[in-house]
């Protein structure tokens, strides 16, 4: 936590231990002022401590939430004359072998209680536990979404280049160049393309936003995105068109007419 006004809790200072109270930004703009250092505040009518530092914002909750105002209090304080959670700081290496030790020291001090002991980090998984399975969904609904796009295109790409073989065979001998006829082809799959994002670019936005707002902290929904999109399609597109090409281009026109 990085002190941005007065000064942290310190030995040197007796009265830390009763009334010293360290607040972050966000309490100090609530209370208002523009150096809350000094003021009193707490929680206890007529008995109220000191503010001696404020401390820069920092998240304590899921990120799914605003950082909120807090007060940090000594143990032991009359705000809080007994602690309601202990965090001990271990080495990663030793992690398993400290958890053992600290659930037995804590059997013999209280017998009788139940104290239960966890990984900070296991409950931070916890917390954002499904928002791994959704982006486990996200991926594979996209994955899976991109595979029907490229089924479709490829499949429209070949019955409009079959039903045109002719039409196509006919352009070549006439003089038009494999560029032209891809041109011709792509400019009709554009225009499709464009007709079906008129209709799914506003569900995508609104759907993205609604999503979004769940959470506090998120990106804004920008052009690039959808600009991607359709850059991606345009390109399988293109990759399907120019496999036909590329098939015809090698087959005499000639032959293709008196089949026809």
């Amino acid at each position: 936590m990085k002190i941005v006004a007065g000064r942290g809790f310190s030995a040197g200072f007796s009265a830390d231990t009763a009334k010293s109270i360290i607040i972050n930004q966000e309490t100090a703009k609530i209370i208002g002022g523009n150096d809350p250092v000094g003021r009193n505040f707490g929680f206890i009518p007529k008995k109220p401590g000191t503010v001696v530092g404020v401390v820069k914002n920092f998240n304590f909750q899921s990120l799914h939430l605003a950082i909120q105002p807090i007060a940090l209090f000594l143990i032991g304080s009359k705000e809080f004359p007994e602690p309601g959670y202990i965090f001990v700081k271990v080495t990663p290496g030793a992690l398993t072998e400290t958890k053992i030790f600290i659930e037995k020291q804590l059997k013999e001090l209280s017998p009788h209680y139940l104290n239960e002991v966890s990984v900070l980090s296991d409950q931070i998984k916890a917390v954002y536990s499904s928002d791994r399975k959704m982006v486990t969904v996200f991926i594979f609904s996209t994955v899976l979404a991109v595979i029907l796009t490229c089924l479709g295109q490829y499949s429209l790409t070949s019955y409009t280049t079959k039903s045109r073989t002719r039409e196509m065979a006919i352009r070549k001998v006439m003089g038009s160049q494999p560029s032209g006829i891809m041109a011709l082809l792509l400019t009709e799959m554009v225009t499709m393309i464009l007709v079906s994002l008129i209709f799914a670019w506003p569900i995508a936005y609104i759907l993205m936003n609604k999503w979004l707002q769940n959470y506090a902290y998120h990106i804004n929904t920008g052009t690039g995105v959808f600009l991607y999109s359709l850059f991606i399609t345009i390109l399988i597109s293109f990759i399907a068109v120019s496999y036909y090409l590329i098939k015809l281009s090698r087959v005499n026109p000639a032959e293709i007419i008196r089949h026809e």
